[in-house]
């Protein structure tokens, strides 16, 4: 991709890529060495390490020895995540920014090249995003998460409903960095969901763009903070999110208007018990789904998506996967395990 005339100060890359880390050295030689691998190479990869006790600072100065790209931010004194969210967007001199947690990593060898020849070819885009292979406690390949059939470039207020549906992944979406900052960059008032209010907020100011490959993967395990993600937090962050958004300027254009705003609401109510129960961590699943279940009984229980929680917690994996395919090929679709049936 050609870089256009202005849009970074002289000598600055086009892409930012930055790295949050506090205490996953075990993880980050698979995340470094991912990102350092890409075909797309003007890029510069900003680290930023919360006080980490493990070992990552050793091996974080290991590759900025090796790679001049990296550039290293080190905290004296451990902070918010979303602090350090934000300060890598601050310091970031790219036109384009993609984020990784440091757990996670890259898929595909040519993941940089394709989204930043996407954004480039469509200005008006604010961000753009791909499928995200969930891996699970045991290092298993568990899922895959994919919205549409082929590569789209999509209106924001169409965006915004998958979005708003949860399944987007922090690490792997790509966004121009001054719509971000136009956007106000990550919002105040969130401890966990800042990252897809900001999504949806970039939905506001332009497209979105989705690329029809598995580009990153994620992992599930004991010491993510989606962990923490209980009934209160879909009440405070999700639910509220989601009736803000439709009260906004895109809320006349989103397509089926209050009747899609209640299928939002009820996704957002067994998104966490589902993504517990399909990557087999069903005690926390159940738990979850029946504090969202003493809340908002109808709307967490009526509903396709709890039906799916119930059949792959009694199921064999076989039959499950079996009973999956049948409702693709009914309804045509493709959707991740947890929303099997048609609740997304």
């Amino acid at each position: 991709p050609t870089r256009d005339r202005g849009s970074a100060p002289d000598g600055a890359p086009l892409l930012s890529v930055t790295v949050s880390n506090y205490n996953y050295a075990r993880y980050l030689p698979e995340n470094l060495d991912s990102i350092l691998a890409q075909t797309f190479r003007d890029f510069e990869l900003i680290v930023i390490d919360n006080a980490s006790t493990d070992g990552s600072i050793d091996l974080l100065h290991q590759y900025a020895a090796r790679d001049t790209r990296v550039r290293l931010i080190l905290h004296d004194r451990n902070q918010s995540a979303i602090t350090s969210f934000r300060e890598s967007c601050d310091v970031a001199r790219g036109r384009y920014r993609v984020h990784l947690d440091a757990d996670d990593w890259i898929v595909a060898i040519d993941a940089f090249e394709r989204q930043v020849a996407m954004l480039e070819a469509n200005p008006a885009m604010t961000f753009c995003y791909s499928p995200m292979v969930l891996r699970g406690p045991g290092d298993d390949d568990v899922f895959v998460h994919r919205f549409y059939d082929g590569d789209q470039v999509l209106g924001g207020a169409e965006a915004v409903q998958k979005v708003l549906s949860l399944s987007l992944g922090h690490s792997g979406l790509m966004l121009r960095l001054d719509a971000y900052h136009r956007a106000g960059g990550y919002p105040d008032g969130f401890q966990f969901y800042d990252d897809v209010m900001l999504a949806a907020r970039l939905c506001e100011l332009g497209g979105v763009g989705y690329i029809d490959s598995e580009l990153y993967g994620a992992r599930q395990h004991a010491l993510n903070e989606n962990k923490l993600v209980d009934a209160d937090v879909i009440e405070r962050e999700v639910l509220r999110m989601i009736d803000d958004i439709f009260a906004g300027p895109l809320g006349p254009l989103i397509p089926g208007g209050d009747a899609t705003r209640r299928r939002l609401r009820r996704r957002a109510l067994i998104h966490q018990p589902a993504l517990h129960v399909f990557t087999d961590d069903r005690r926390i699943g159940w738990k979850l789904l029946l504090g969202s279940a003493r809340r908002h009984p109808i709307e967490t229980l009526v509903q396709p998506g709890a039906a799916a929680i119930v059949a792959r917690t009694v199921l064999p994996n076989a039959a499950y996967q079996r009973l999956q395919r049948v409702l693709r090929r009914n309804s045509r679709t493709r959707t991740d395990p947890t929303v099997s049936g048609g609740s997304d």
